[in-house]
């Protein structure tokens, strides 16, 4: 048993040396993952603006034991007299490379930043990023615990959880 965990070791030492990246390079990756939810969401909702809807961003501040304290954008969406924040909670997580809280008056929905081809966080125990070249991330809604699924973003799916979030389910 302790050759194998020896070459355990040793193998998760050789795929953290080779997905390494800096502190800084972690948080512009995040930060860029967070600029691209925001295209995706203005333009899903463009169509609604003359219905009512009105989608502005303010900067929060975000503290990381990993990257320290830092400004991210929050998407603040107002539909009626109700208002949608898309609140960035961070990008050192397990199970994830990122996650924004959608909060509204009756809920939350959880939308990860998790490998494209994931359908729930079964494997993703280290929050390192991964390398680059090697794995697609993509923005997701994962599903209340204790049996997470990860649920693709798309104009629909995204739609349906913010009434779920203002209305409730």
């Amino acid at each position: 048993m302790t050759d194998l965990f020896k070459q355990f070791v040793r193998e998760q030492k050789k795929q953290a040396d080779a997905a390494a990246t800096t502190p800084e390079q972690d948080k512009q990756r995040w930060l860029e993952s967070l600029r691209e939810l925001e295209k995706l969401v203005r333009g899903w909702l463009a169509g609604y603006i003359d219905d009512g809807i009105d989608v502005q961003t303010e900067d929060v501040l975000l503290n990381e034991e990993a990257i320290g304290t830092y400004t991210a954008s929050q998407i603040k969406i107002r539909v009626g007299s109700h208002t949608v924040k898309l609140k960035p909670i961070g990008t050192f997580l397990i199970g994830a490379y990122g996650r924004v809280d959608m909060e509204g008056p009756r809920g939350i929905s959880r939308l990860t930043l998790v490998p494209a081809n994931a359908s729930g966080p079964k494997a993703l125990f280290n929050a390192e990023p991964p390398p680059e070249q090697s794995v697609q991330l993509a923005w997701k809604i994962a599903t209340p615990p204790p049996t997470i699924k990860f649920i693709d973003l798309t104009k629909d799916t995204f739609l349906d959880e913010m009434m779920r979030v203002v209305q409730g389910a």
